[in-house]
Formats: structure tokens, sequence, C-alpha cells
């Protein structure tokens, strides 16, 4: 969906683009990975798994990823918070230790924001290394099997803009976007608890993502 996931934020893949929505997402666990090109998207592996738990949530989360401007390896480990203040707007942490192959290791932290407005729109925000801002906004019709979002991100400087969109039928998900200027498509079935998706962008060399969820 072009990376535009921050007001979405409604399954574990919320560790990454939104800790704010651990509270309220769906629980799973997922693995992701990058098959082709993992240098020029960066992530090669992605691990993560949530918890809800009465109002809050708690998630755990390892990146495996190729750093684009000097190609070295960095591992981060992650601990995701969030907890649902009312009805409707949540907030969230994510604590991630990062290390690299140069001996390398520095801590960074995120702060999330969720807005469930109502059934249909929703609106978050994500201070990513407390340095880049990301806003985000929803539209869904469940009934329809309709999805669009957009973000921004680095809103306060050069800003970068994702769209995507989302169209469900039984089980199968098929899904385009923009990330910021590169095209992205993508389709994923669901069975049961497990779902399995893949993703395509179209950057100077494609760059080919494929996911295993499994919701509790």
């Amino acid at each position: 969906m072009g990376g535009a996931f921050i007001a979405v934020a409604d399954d574990v893949n919320t560790l990454y683009w939104n800790p704010a929505g651990v509270a309220t997402a769906r629980e799973g666990i997922i693995y992701f990975i990058t098959l082709t090109s993992p240098d020029q998207m960066g992530y090669r592996h992605f691990i993560g798994v949530n918890k809800k738990l009465d109002g809050q949530g708690i998630g755990f989360s390892y990146i495996q990823r190729i750093r684009p401007w000097d190609k070295a390896e960095e591992n981060w480990y992650v601990v995701s918070f969030g907890t649902e203040i009312i009805e409707g707007i949540s907030f969230g942490l994510n604590y991630r230790y990062k290390e690299d192959k140069q001996g390398g290791s520095y801590n960074q932290q995120d702060l999330g924001f969720l807005w469930r407005i109502n059934d249909n729109i929703s609106a978050g925000a994500l201070y990513q290394s407390l340095n880049n801002l990301r806003l985000g906004i929803s539209y869904s019709n469940a009934d329809e099997g309709i999805l669009l979002s957009a973000d921004v991100y680095d809103a306060l400087d050069y800003r970068r803009y994702m769209i995507g969109a989302e169209y469900s039928l039984d089980e199968w998900a098929i899904r385009t976007g923009l990330y910021n200027k590169d095209p992205t498509i993508g389709i994923g079935y669901n069975f049961k608890r497990f779902s399995f998706d893949i993703a395509v962008m179209f950057r100077n060399t494609n760059i080919v993502k494929t996911s295993f969820t499994y919701e509790f």
C-alpha cells in the first residue's frame, strides 16, 4: 500500500508503522523477507509479535537491514507499548536498540498517536527516532472491502508522500500505492488465521517482499 499505514495500524504490522496501534490491533505474529535488492529498500528480515492486555498492548520485533548509504548490516531489537487512554484514542512508544557489524550500537525511540475518529476514518502520527514526524489518514469501508490511506513522511522537513489502496473480496486482498514516486502493487490471501502476502515496489531494480502472518 505504498507505505501508507500510520493511520491504518490494525494488525501486527503496527509494531513498525505506529506503536499506538498495539493497544487495539489484531494480535498476531509476522515474518517478512525481502527477496530482491535489500540494499535498495534496507530491510531484509522482519519478525514481530503483539499482544493486547485490557486496553493496552505490548509487542516485540526484530529487524535486520542493510544501510543504503554504506551497505553495513544492522540489527534492530524493538519493544513496543501502546495504551488506549479513552475510547478511540491511543498513544504508543517504541524503544529500539540498534547494533551494526562494525561494532556500533545506539538507542532510539518512536512516539505514536492513533485516533479512530469513527467507524470509517482514522488519523495517526509517528515521531520516528524523535526527528522525523510522519502523519497519516485513512478511510475504510468493511462492507465494501475498501481501504484508502495517505501518509506524509518528514512532515517538518522535505516531505515525502505515500498513498495506498486495498480492495478485499472474501479471502483475497489486492493492494496498490505510491511510495513517494515508486509504484507498488501486492496481493494477499487469508486462510482462517493464516495469511500470505507478496508485494512489489518498482524502483531502479524491482523490490519483492513476501510475508507470512498468523493471528491469534
